[in-house]
């Protein structure tokens, strides 16, 4: 199986109102030791990147989520984000104490306050 196609189930937890309660609890036992041996087998740890775009607000919000989930388990996080303006923000102030937690702000305020497409651009890169 490829990795990035769909793990499929190796045994069924989905619950059958026929099953007695035995049934259920012999099927969901099945299921509990394929998952632990499906999660035992894995021996690479990679990194993941997320990424968060779109209109609208909840982007900001979402990654600092990600972050602290991660950080509260000791690994470690590097966040490169967009910002709209150059003054200091309480949650960058925040990240700066956090161990293994690196925090990049990058943006040169409001596209539309520039009016300068090379700068913009230049700014992007």
């Amino acid at each position: 199986m490829s990795p990035n196609s769909p793990r499929k189930p190796t045994v069924s937890n989905t619950p059958n109102p026929k099953d007695t309660p035995e049934e259920h609890r012999a099927r969901m036992v099945k299921a509990k030791a394929a998952q632990d041996a499906e999660v035992a087998s894995k021996k690479i740890r990679r990194g993941v990147v997320v990424v968060h775009t779109g209109n609208g607000k909840g982007k900001s919000t979402a990654g600092f989520g990600v972050v602290l989930r991660a950080a509260g388990h000791g690994q470690k996080v590097a966040i490169v984000q967009f910002i709209k303006g150059t003054w200091k923000t309480g949650e960058g102030n925040l990240l700066k104490t956090l161990p293994g937690v690196t925090h990049v702000g990058s943006g040169n305020g409001f596209t539309w306050n520039t009016q300068d497409k090379d700068q913009d651009i230049a700014a992007a890169q």
